[in-house]
């Protein structure tokens, strides 16, 4: 009867032929073909009867599911934050406890040998294998301060253990890309650089430029950052040739990025200019060289580059290709004080030249 009355007609029996069929059906307790209607159907007429309410409940509906959303989300910031802050107190107390315990160690009470930053680094460093057994991040803190203090005691040897222990800490425990895994590996190459050997001062600086290019390699600051860097290193190490061609390359970079007249260009082709001296390339390197000289003459380039040691450049190339006067003429023949002469001549070994050394001196 409900099927008979369906106000729609498609809902309807199409003939009381078939409602006919839909009784025998019934009758011989067979499946009939009207049924209630489905919720979907009941729910699209209930709409089109009620638009307005149906709207705003749709609305509250919505509004419903994002206030859950966004209150589990808050929630789980709250708690993540919580637990961060936690994580963070439970590590300063136990630095804090380490620290004091050590202090209480070296300190003297009464009239007590008094003791070194030295014997308070050695102290520390024995304690600290079993100190943060579950707290690797304020180990490796703690390892990079002694390290630091070490290098500035010079304890070397343990200057470069506690500094290795503190990277490998970090790397491992924040990533290699992390802020504080990159200042500790910063130091390493800063002990590097100042005590050697010049050998682990070029694979920390690979390390750091390897780490840059994989992580950092659309951030020219960086980027920048760590070639300089690694240019640094093999100039120490003597691998003049690969600096060179490293330097070549950033000044073709520097071209594209800024343009060929900009001082960006022109400060890459200095430093390209001093890397073809130390590679007998003479004469580009004075045209190199000069070009940058006659740049820092004019308006762009007086409050942009260093003019000094722009001359420097320009007549280190002068002399290397025996243009002495031309190199003189720089600095428009000044005359050195009498008790200094222009030549002085360092016998014996200088830098393991086994040959007499003649300094020409040039006054500004």
């Amino acid at each position: 009867a409900a099927k008979a009355l369906q106000k729609n007609r498609e809902n309807r029996y199409q003939s009381a032929f078939g409602l006919a069929e839909d009784i025998q059906r019934y009758l011989k307790g067979e499946a009939i073909s009207a049924k209630p209607s489905s919720l979907a159907y009941q729910f699209k007429v209930l709409a089109r009867k009620n638009k307005a309410v149906v709207g705003l409940a749709s609305v509250a509906v919505v509004l419903l599911i994002v206030g859950i959303v966004t209150t589990t989300g808050l929630y789980l910031d709250v708690k993540a934050e919580r637990e961060r802050t936690d994580a963070a107190a439970r590590e300063a107390i136990a630095a804090r406890d380490f620290l004091t315990n050590t202090l209480e160690g070296v300190v003297p009470w009464g009239y007590g040998d008094v003791k070194t930053i030295g014997d308070l680094c050695d102290v520390a460093t024995h304690d600290i294998d079993d100190a943060f057994p579950d707290q690797p991040t304020t180990e490796a803190e703690v390892r990079n301060l002694i390290g630091q203090i070490y290098a500035r005691v010079d304890n070397r040897p343990l200057a470069e253990q506690q500094l290795r222990k503190a990277y490998a800490l970090r790397s491992e425990n924040l990533g290699p890309d992390h802020e504080l895994s990159r200042q500790t590996l910063g130091h390493l190459i800063d002990f590097y650089q100042a005590f050697g050997p010049s050998k682990n001062y070029v694979e920390a600086c690979e390390l750091y430029h390897e780490i840059s290019a994989e992580y950092f390699g659309s951030d020219e600051d960086r980027m920048t950052e760590a070639e300089s860097k690694l240019r640094d290193a093999l100039y120490s190490d003597g691998q003049f040739a690969r600096a060179e061609k490293m330097t070549r390359q950033f000044r073709a970079e520097t071209i594209d990025r800024h343009g060929n007249g900009s001082v960006e260009a022109m400060e890459a082709l200095l430093e390209h200019a001093d890397y073809l001296l130390l590679t007998d390339q003479l004469t580009e390197a004075r045209d190199a060289a000069e070009r940058v000289y006659k740049y820092a003459l004019g308006p762009e380039g007086g409050d942009n580059l260093d003019f000094i040691y722009v001359k420097q450049i320009y007549a280190a190339t002068l002399l290397a290709l025996g243009e002495i006067d031309e190199a003189k003429g720089l600095y428009d023949q000044k005359q050195t004080p009498d008790s200094f002469p222009t030549e002085i001549a360092y016998q014996g070994d200088q830098g393991n030249l086994n040959e007499g050394v003649k300094v020409l001196v040039f006054f500004e």
